[in-house]
């Protein structure tokens, strides 16, 4: 009886239901590649299961982490305001105040068109104060845009037989659409970059051509945030240019510029409630002594065999400092098509949604509300990151406070009003009043994100994140969003699906159960490293809430019957 116990059991589960599954599991992923309804007609793609074995896993999505930038917008890049010198220069900056975030949301998902091509950069005051030479913004004018035609990688297009090609006939190529569109403003403005090679750099600066001699070129990382050039004029002069986040471009100024500091900063502010990206531009003289000193450390440092790009980055920081601010610019990404209803869809259908991005706090809550993942009706839960974490001020006493505000009320103590210094929060109620059933969404930085991650308060952020109708990380690094991706995976066990466009979204793809990856204009880093291709984000609807569930149907009741057939046979 013993033996034939062991026989039985062994037909119970065969070898056979393992092949039978994976045979079902392939034939489903061939569904999800015929399937005309996530074919996109104009980039001639179709979704592409780079995993054949996790269509079943579509259907079991609890949490979707997913990039900005490409994803949720269409990477196309429109120049649309600067600040220099204290003076806002673009075409919306006399009413610019003037629009709420609602009428902004709207504008956005108004403005979405399948054919949408960037225009020139213009502005009439600003074409006046370039012309004018004793303007008392022309050198500040003519610094600004010179460092947006010399620092960066683009690379510009030659004509066949060799011949310098006319202003309107130059064709850029950049590694990213934003830096492209950079170069592009300042050539509508008259900075036009010609040409680039090892050791030089030709840019037509009003009409009249320039040559730089390129020293070194400190390329721009998710760690820095920031990029430089050091140049040297035909006059022999050295001068470093660089634009980064504000952030670590304003901890590098010389001081006393209090006065450009604080005006700039607050045309930022106002950039990024627009929904606008944000960036800042600095440059600073370097003496012959200064750059031969620095040039032997960083020569030491990039052949160097230990930890080079850690030691390279390090030097990089050396010759970074005391630099002059130069202002700021503003560019435009709009939403994809189909983005705000394809997240009204999701989260109806009970999927939680993060959105990890490293522009600034403004500018991602803007861009929630236009795409549907902030409602009018959510407060605003903002924390934001402390010089420590031991102050009273730190990112885990912001946490606990937040708890102990909103969630942890005792009855009948819901209309308690926060006390002075509490954590911020924002009413978006349409008529003023309090809901019965009051939503929160949780907007971090990520500086506040470094100290959350760590051990101690760990426990604390997906107490406080779980408990929110939405979750919106700020200015995070690529190395953030996949613990933040690890980190709720673990603590909630839950099935999490990332989805991004970029190479800096390809950890994160990878530390989630299921990755999406849109092939975009930032190249198609993050379509191989995911487990499913797709060109646009609407396209995730249909994916997970019809190819998920019923490949997750299919597959349960395959096994079911498999069961069945086999306790029948027995």
């Amino acid at each position: 009886m013993f033996w034939v116990g062991i026989i039985l059991f062994q037909n119970l589960v065969p070898i056979s239901i393992y092949i039978t599954v994976e045979i079902v599991k392939s034939l489903q992923s061939i569904l999800i590649y015929e399937d005309i309804e996530i074919y996109d007609e104009e980039a001639d793609e179709t979704c592409i299961p780079r995993s054949w074995n996790l269509a079943d896993d579509l259907g079991q999505i609890e949490y979707i982490f997913s990039d900005k930038t490409g994803t949720l917008t269409r990477n196309v890049m429109e120049f649309k305001q600067c600040s220099v010198n204290g003076v806002v220069y673009g075409s919306h900056s006399s009413n610019a105040h003037l629009q709420s975030i609602t009428d902004m949301a709207q504008t956005m998902r108004d403005s979405v068109s399948a054919h949408h091509k960037a225009e020139p950069f213009f502005d009439k005051k600003l074409a006046q104060d370039l012309k004018a030479v004793d303007s008392p913004h022309f050198q500040a004018l003519h610094d600004f845009f010179s460092c947006l035609s010399l620092c960066h990688t683009v690379l510009v297009s030659k004509s066949k037989d060799g011949s310098q090609l006319d202003k309107a006939e130059i064709v850029y190529k950049a590694q990213s659409p934003d830096e492209a569109a950079l170069v592009e403003a300042a050539k509508a403005v008259g900075f036009v970059f010609r040409a680039r090679d090892n050791a030089s750099i030709v840019v037509d600066m009003l009409g009249k051509p320039q040559t730089y001699q390129v020293l070194n070129v400190l390329d721009f990382t998710s760690s820095r945030k920031r990029m430089s050039v050091i140049l040297r004029r035909a006059s022999g002069e050295i001068t470093l240019f660089c634009k980064g986040a504000d952030t670590v471009i304003y901890e590098r100024l010389a001081p006393g510029q209090d006065g450009i500091r604080d005006k700039t900063l607050a045309d930022m502010e106002m950039f990024a409630e627009n929904g606008l990206r944000t960036l800042c531009l600095a440059s600073a003289p370097l003496s012959e002594t200064r750059y031969t000193e620095w040039a032997k450390k960083y020569h030491e440092a990039a052949t160097s065999l230990d930890h080079r790009d850690e030691r390279v980055e390090q030097v990089s920081g050396l010759i970074e400092k005391n630099l002059r601010l130069l202002g700021a610019t503003a560019i435009e990404d709009k939403l994809q098509n189909g983005v705000p209803e394809c997240i009204e869809v999701l989260l109806t259908a009970g999927i939680k949604i993060w959105m990890l991005t490293g522009d600034k706090m403004e500018t991602a809550i803007n861009i929630g509300f236009s795409c549907n993942l902030l409602a009018k009706d959510m407060t605003l839960i903002l924390i934001r990151g402390g010089n420590s974490k031991d102050d009273e001020g730190s990112t885990l006493a912001q946490m606990r406070e937040a708890i102990g505000q909103f969630f942890d009320r005792a009855p009948g103590s819901s209309d308690r009003k926060a006390d002075d210094g509490a954590i911020p929060m924002q009413q978006m109620d349409a008529d003023g009043g309090r809901q019965q059933t009051p939503r929160f969404a949780l907007v971090i930085d990520g500086r506040a994100l470094f100290h959350a991650l760590e051990n101690e308060a760990k426990g604390t952020l997906v107490d406080l994140a779980t408990r929110c109708a939405a979750v919106i990380c700020c200015r995070v690094s690529p190395l953030q969003k996949a613990k933040v991706v690890e980190l709720i995976k673990s603590a909630r066990s839950a099935m999490c699906l990332a989805i991004g466009d970029g190479a800096n979204d390809v950890s994160m793809i990878q530390a989630a159960q299921v990755g999406v990856g849109i092939s975009g204009k930032e190249g198609l880093q993050a379509s191989m490293a995911a487990d499913f291709s797709i060109s646009q984000f609407r396209f995730l609807e249909r994916l997970l809430l019809v190819h998920g569930r019923w490949c997750y149907v299919r597959t349960s009741l395959m096994t079911l019957n498999f069961f069945f057939k086999n306790v029948i046979y027995m």
